[in-house]
Order: structure tokens, then sequence, then C-alpha cells
């Protein structure tokens, strides 16, 4: 199985990779949608810069929206943000692909609602993970 990974610094050029997987159709979950991510860029941006993590593979593609501070990069999300997660596909080969292609010392992704999958995947990929 060959796998595509891209890193994304703007939210047009997701868009257009997306073509619409990440829209309201296609993504259940108001806080992975593109939409959301829009709002928070526009409206309560986190400190860093915007670094949006996309594996895929021949049939379904993951996304990790994060916001990037050096060597530290964290969920991109806001206290309005009642949940993050990967958006798109969970399946654990194309989640631990995407946690192996995030570079830097330090990853703090929260609020999230179900830690298991991305726990494991980062686990899986060698790093180490804490919980809490």
């Amino acid at each position: 199985m060959t796998v595509n990974i891209v890193l994304y610094a703007d939210l047009q050029a997701v868009a257009a990779d997306a073509d619409g997987t990440l829209d309201r159709a296609a993504e259940p979950c108001l806080y992975s949608r593109l939409d959301w991510f829009r709002l928070i860029h526009d409206h309560a941006p986190p400190s860093g810069k915007l670094e949006v993590v996309r594996v895929a593979n021949d049939a379904e593609k993951s996304w990790l929206f994060l916001a990037r501070t050096g060597s530290k990069a964290q969920a991109y999300a806001s206290w309005y943000s009642l949940r993050f997660d990967a958006a798109g596909s969970h399946d654990p080969a194309l989640l631990e692909t995407l946690a192996s292609s995030v570079g830097g010392a330090r990853v703090e992704l929260a609020p999230l609602a179900d830690p298991e999958p991305l726990r494991s995947a980062f686990a899986t990929a060698g790093w180490l993970v804490f919980l809490s």
C-alpha cells in the first residue's frame, strides 16, 4: 500500500486537496470540519504557525491540524473547541503514518474526546506519550 504525505501551511491548499472530504456532508463532527478550522484561523487562532499534515492511501485520507512554534506543535484549537481529533479516516495505519510525519520534540493535543486512537498511533510511531 502506497501512502502519500503532504504538509500544508494554508487552509486554501487544504480545501483544494480535501475536495469536499472535510465538509459537513462527509465529516460528521463539527470540530473536524474545514469550516471549523477556518473559524478558528480567522477569529481565535492558537499561538504558532498553522501546519496541516495529510496522509492518504489509495482509498482514504487523514488530517491533523496543528499550530507550530519551533519544535513544539499543539492542536489547532481554541477555547471554543470542545474536542480535537484527527479529521477524515481513523484507520490505525493512517494515524500511525500521520504521527510519524509530525516533526518536533513535543506535541500537545487537547481536548481529545477519545484519546486512544491518537495515543496508540503516536506510541506505535515511537513517540513517548503521556495522557492527563
